[in-house]
């Protein structure tokens, strides 16, 4: 059996010896040598990571940390195929900067059949985004990179009303019988929708879109559909909108 020599890298020495762990599940798969990305300015190379013979490498890390120590890594291997098992929400962001950076496969799972089919993908130089991701990334955005869908799911739009409430993530996971990483994912996903980057946003546009149901319009809070109504000016307008 032709085994595979991998090089791991990420950003903390648990995380390399769990993803260690999953290629060892493969006997063809061996890892060679490992690294960890303390910062993001700084690669320290732990072990054998100049291991000479290394056929693929794996990278466990954060889009921002990708970015930093892909030229970095390809500088010192730049004949060794790399696979991005990338970290964190909204990663299918990242994938065209990724594959223009050479990567040759993208994944966001660390099941271990997906990942040795990656590995083995990138050993034959055959490049490869995990279908999940894709389905995700052609569900999500248009070509403007708006959200697809102009209407939240009942369960949203409860958490963005508790969320212009003023509610707590554990209040709102109480509120709604989620847990509490589920309801960050959903308060996540409600900012997404809407555009916005804070509670307060996302707030001001709860209170807008009360305004225009109350006109008898169709609220958009997206804005896809018409331009936006304008919101309170009033500071105490604004604050009783929001509580």
């Amino acid at each position: 059996m032709r085994q595979i020599r991998v090089a791991v890298v990420g950003n903390s020495e648990i995380e390399n010896e769990g993803l260690c762990h999953v290629l060892r599940k493969h006997p063809d798969l061996v890892p060679c040598c490992h690294c960890v990305v303390f910062g993001q300015d700084m690669v320290a190379w732990q072990g054998l990571c100049d291991h000479p013979e290394t056929d693929v490498t794996v990278m466990l890390l954060p889009p921002a940390l990708l970015g930093r120590t892909i030229p970095q890594w390809q500088a010192c291997h730049p004949d060794v195929p790399i696979v991005a098992i990338v970290k964190g929400s909204d990663h299918w962001r990242g994938v065209t900067s990724l594959l223009n950076a050479g990567v040759t496969a993208i994944l966001s799972t660390l099941d271990p059949w997906a990942v040795a089919s990656m590995v083995r993908l990138a050993h034959n130089h055959t490049g490869a985004v995990e279908t999940t991701l894709v389905r995700q990334i052609l569900g999500e955005i248009q070509e403007d990179g708006r959200p697809t869908s102009t209407h939240l799911a009942p369960l949203h739009e409860q958490i963005w009303a508790l969320m212009a409430d003023g509610r707590t993530n554990p209040q709102i996971a109480t509120a709604c019988g989620l847990s509490l990483a589920q309801t960050k994912h959903a308060v996540h996903r409600v900012l997404h929708y809407l555009g916005v980057a804070s509670r307060t946003q996302a707030a001001l546009a709860y209170a807008r879109k009360g305004m225009e149901e109350s006109l008898g319009f169709d609220a958009d809070p997206t804005g896809l559909q018409r331009p936006p109504v304008s919101v309170p000016t009033s500071l105490d307008q604004t604050r009783r909108s929001v509580r």
